[in-house]
């Protein structure tokens, strides 16, 4: 590997490092804000016991956990695409505001209490805004997404760190600063140069491409198994595991029938990509998108009812039948994405003439 290029993948696995740390640390304070929302709204103080507000908020920072504990490991690969879908989590973090709001306005004895959950929830938006702007502005992270080192006027880094890095990591190899070549940069200072031919992490930066080998058919066939064996498997397990979803009397199991009919609406939807995919259509990688939209929109018309069964006042069942309800969903909707990802990274093969398989 030439020198200028083991600099480059040097700062990008530095780059990665840095963005990667913030993700944790943004991650860790939603991960406190929603204990200490949870915590601090569940003491007498605060409480509101209407219309099973309690219930529902805990929903909400639940869902909003797993949401961005997903699209922080996604952004973690890299990927720009994850950027754009990033928004999307903000967008829906805006909208949960109307919970509180709609909440206040037919409560208005908790009123305090709501204000103070919406002040909460803006200062999370808040600090959920910054950190877009972050994976926009910083210089890591335009290293990281945008594959761009930016430089001043006089070939100097802008972000003076980037020098810092290639001169320890120049002391970690006890070589002498070189300097760097005319055809790379008319600067007149010494830039050091890491020399990633003696480091055994080179593989780091030429990794083997994980979708190697995978087609359009072998992906037919594991989506064809994910649906197929979900629409069985999944309510089996409430079966199994009734303990974890009966009501306070022991005598209805919560989701039995709503898990089926969501497993089975989702094997109908996915029908159309196992054969598109199995056939190699060309529109194998439209359907997918489509069946994606679709399945969230399933999920967006399912909502209000999900939310209907913990907001009754006569409801029978305890906070931990909802949260496991909407744990093993996101497990059956892991599993999907993990079977659906690979399609956008591999080439779409060329339909197959007849006529030359007897040429």
């Amino acid at each position: 590997m030439d020198p200028l290029h083991s600099q480059d993948a040097f700062l990008y696995k530095k780059c990665k490092q840095r963005v990667s740390r913030k993700l944790f640390l943004t991650f860790a304070f939603l991960i406190l804000y929603c204990v200490g929302v949870y915590i601090g709204f569940d003491t007498a103080l605060l409480q509101v016991d209407s219309n099973g507000f309690t219930i529902l908020l805990a929903t909400v920072l639940l869902v909003q956990l797993c949401i961005y504990s997903i699209l922080f490991l996604l952004l973690a690969s890299g990927s720009k695409i994850y950027r754009i879908l990033y928004w999307f989590a903000f967008l829906f973090s805006v909208i949960l505001i109307y919970v509180p709001v709609s909440s206040m306005l037919q409560d208005t004895e908790h009123f305090l209490s709501y204000i103070l959950l919406i002040i909460c929830m803006l200062c999370k938006l808040n600090v959920l805004y910054h950190f877009g702007h972050y994976l926009y502005r910083n210089p890591c992270a335009k290293v990281l997404y945008d594959h761009v080192i930016e430089v001043d006027e006089n070939g100097q880094f802008q972000d003076k760190r980037f020098e810092k890095d290639i001169r320890k990591a120049q002391k970690k190899l006890n070589k002498k600063p070189q300097t760097l070549p005319d055809t790379f940069t008319d600067m007149d200072s010494e830039i050091p140069i890491m020399d990633m031919d003696e480091n055994p992490n080179e593989e780091l930066f030429i990794p083997k491409d994980p979708y190697e080998g995978l087609t359009y058919q072998k992906l037919s066939i594991r989506l064809g198994l994910i649906v197929y064996v979900s629409l069985g498997l999944f309510p089996i397990l409430v079966q199994i595991f009734h303990s974890l979803f009966v009501s306070t009397d022991y005598q209805q199991i919560f989701a039995n029938r709503d898990i089926f009919i969501a497993c089975m609406v989702s094997a109908i939807i996915w029908t159309l990509p196992v054969f598109f995919l199995y056939y190699n259509h060309p529109k194998s990688k439209l359907s997918v998108k489509c069946c994606g939209a679709i399945e969230l929109a399933r999920i967006l018309i399912y909502l209000p009812t999900f939310i209907g069964y913990f907001r009754l006042e006569d409801t029978s069942y305890p906070l931990r039948t909802f949260l496991f309800f909407i744990l093993l969903d996101m497990i059956r909707y892991f599993f999907l994405f993990r079977t659906i990802y690979p399609i956008f990274k591999i080439a779409q093969p060329e339909p197959v003439n007849d006529d030359d398989q007897y040429d």
